[in-house]
């Protein structure tokens, strides 16, 4: 078992066992300051089971643990910096089929594992799990709420009534998009069937094909954990790219950083493939965009956010109108 800095640790469920997730919790014990975590998990048919688990083993190592329920990935994320914790723990498959399951660890500030740390984690992971008979502190806090709340308090969105279609994957995002296009006036559809189960089984942002199925103006699709997302409007799906210009122009970004090679802009920057280089690049910019549907707003938080996506879009569709943009 090895954490991948991008992907984290992810791997058919079967083979998450109980003393493999001992020994991720040991390894996690060995990072710099690690008293406490915040810890969530999607909805996976295993995903409580293995977030029980690995609860349980940190407890026994003396730490303390917030246990923030189902959500997103970006709201794991937002729950580690609010809730103050040392580490946030996300239980996911991310964008893979619903027989993998796996980790993504988040820093005290929200960001992803640095690669130093990265780097300690996969070191203790070769070596035997430690062991102690002390017992760490356990509370419970609504992570969907202290998301939302987040979003809320930052955001001053009006959709006027726009009516918008939105495939969750069958994932774990559905009760955010819910409080947060209710909240924001939004008239909101949802495509689900058999959630935590399907989830980004033949739906999602993986694939969009029931988007350009759909007669509402703007239809959205994100993936089963909330990280990536794509939009389509009147059955035409947009490139990363032309999402990066339009809201770029809509929200007046000074700059943004873009993961892949643009045709030309002095605007935005195309920063390199190597790790350090692009994350430390992302983290600098207001609005990063990268391939696989992956939207960055650093105003809102430290990781990619589909359900921010989304609401930005339907935002901006307000007054600038997708329909009819044009990139050129």
């Amino acid at each position: 078992m090895q954490y991948d800095f991008f992907r984290g640790i992810r791997l058919p469920s079967d083979f998450l066992t109980v003393s493999k997730i001992s020994a991720f919790a040991s390894a996690l014990s060995f990072l710099p300051d690690a008293d406490s975590f915040v810890i969530g998990c999607d909805n996976r048919s295993r995903s409580l089971a293995i977030r029980d688990s690995l609860t349980e083993s940190l407890l026994r190592l003396g730490k303390r643990v917030v246990d923030v329920g189902v959500l997103t990935t970006p709201a794991l994320s937002v729950c580690t910096c609010k809730l103050g914790a040392d580490y946030g723990v996300m239980v996911t498959g991310g964008s893979s089929s619903p027989r993998y399951n796996g980790f993504k660890i988040f820093e005290s500030n929200g960001c992803s594992l640095d690669l130093s740390n990265v780097s300690v984690l996969n070191d203790f992971l070769k070596k035997p799990p430690s062991l102690s008979n002390r017992f760490g502190f356990y509370y419970r806090e609504d992570g969907v709420s202290v998301y939302c709340r987040h979003i809320e308090e930052k955001a001053d969105f009006s959709f006027n009534g726009k009516e918008v279609f939105l495939d969750v994957a069958n994932g774990a995002g559905l009760p955010i998009a819910e409080r947060l296009f209710t909240r924001f006036d939004g008239d909101i559809r949802f495509l689900t069937f058999g959630l935590g189960e399907n989830v980004n089984r033949r739906c999602g942002a993986a694939h969009p094909h029931f988007l350009q199925k759909q007669k509402c103006a703007l239809a959205f699709a994100i993936d089963g954990d909330g990280d990536r997302g794509c939009a389509a409007c009147e059955n035409r799906l947009f490139s990363e790219e032309e999402m990066l210009f339009y809201l770029a122009e809509f929200f007046r970004f000074p700059s943004a950083v873009c993961g892949f090679p643009l045709s030309s802009s002095e605007k935005f920057l195309s920063v390199p493939s190597g790790e350090a280089e692009k994350t430390a690049f992302i983290k600098s910019s207001p609005f990063a965009v990268e391939r696989g549907g992956k939207y960055l707003f650093s105003a809102f938080g430290h990781t990619f956010d589909g359900i921010l996506f989304a609401l930005s879009v339907t935002q901006a569709d307000c007054s600038l109108p997708l329909r009819d943009f044009n990139q050129s």
